[in-house]
């Protein structure tokens, strides 16, 4: 494909005209990055491109290098902050949290999540600040460990696509420290490393900064066990797409309070500012 090769890459904008293009890594990222990056600005409207994950991102970042690609990337920063391998680019904008689900599950969208389903709009905040306290406190050896192993590039498996093998029972939003420590020990890492990285990281909380699919398992299991406590149901499974549709829809009235959000709009509207000052030396 065209746009696949480095020249391609580079001139991508031309297909797109009076747009400015914002490359993302799968169509689920649209609708979270939509909610930071302007409609229009400058006479320059809006377009995100996913373009079919981080490898296929990483090629549009390789061609930003050279300066004349005129586009935004988009990204993840997966654990580039808790390395101290942000990008350092004006037209690049990262969460600056493991993943978008670290970002749209936080206290205000979980309970929104729950007062709506349940139909209990008294349902209080105060149960999910709880759990995400011992969540974080629970899970917090298993990111060091997980970050370790990104650090030295070690070819093991450690955080999954879900939380399931480190619950207590099956579908029961509480984490077995037994099992996680087990685990961890089977990985056979360097318990000095290990532990000088945890204390120095001691400050950043696992819901920010875990790998993104497993927090996001974990919180949907703590959101089903709610409604089906609080509506006395016997068992609800709430489909994947639209519990992230929910948490989506409750981003964009958190942007303006939360800092996190703030940030990362604030560094979108740069980028914009930034590309759209490149296009228009083309005109």
């Amino acid at each position: 494909m065209f746009s696949r090769t480095n020249s391609g890459i580079r001139n991508i904008h031309l297909f797109y005209s009076r747009c400015y293009l914002v490359i993302v890594e799968g169509s689920s990222d649209c609708p979270f990055w939509s909610n930071f990056f302007p409609n229009e600005l400058n006479g320059y409207k809006r377009k995100l491109k996913s373009v079919g994950g981080r490898p296929e991102v990483q090629k549009y970042i390789h061609a930003m290098s050279d300066g004349e690609a005129k586009f935004v990337v988009a990204i993840d920063s997966d654990y580039s902050l808790l390395l101290n391998r942000l990008y350092n680019h004006p037209r690049i904008v990262e969460t600056k949290c493991h993943s978008i689900e670290n970002l749209t599950l936080f206290t205000f969208s979980i309970t929104s999540i729950i007062q709506n389903l349940s139909h209990d709009i008294e349902y209080e905040v105060h149960g999910v600040n709880s759990w995400l306290e011992e969540f974080d406190v629970v899970t917090y050896p298993l990111m060091i460990a997980d970050l370790l192993i990104e650090k030295n590039n070690i070819c093991k498996p450690c955080v999954k696509e879900n939380c399931f093998s480190f619950l207590i029972k099956n579908n029961f939003p509480k984490f077995d420290s037994r099992k996680i420590n087990d685990f961890i020990t089977t990985l056979d890492l360097d318990n000095e490393e290990f532990n000088e990285l945890a204390q120095l990281l001691k400050d950043f909380k696992p819901r920010f900064h875990i790998r993104g699919h497993f927090f996001s398992s974990a919180v949907l299991c703590f959101i089903n066990n709610e409604v089906k406590r609080t509506c006395n149901k016997k068992s609800l499974s709430i489909p994947n797409d639209i519990f992230y549709a929910m948490s989506i829809a409750s981003l964009q009235s958190c942007i303006s309070t939360d800092p996190i959000l703030q940030n990362i709009q604030e560094k979108a509207l740069l980028a914009v500012n930034d590309v759209t000052t490149l296009l228009s030396q083309d005109n």
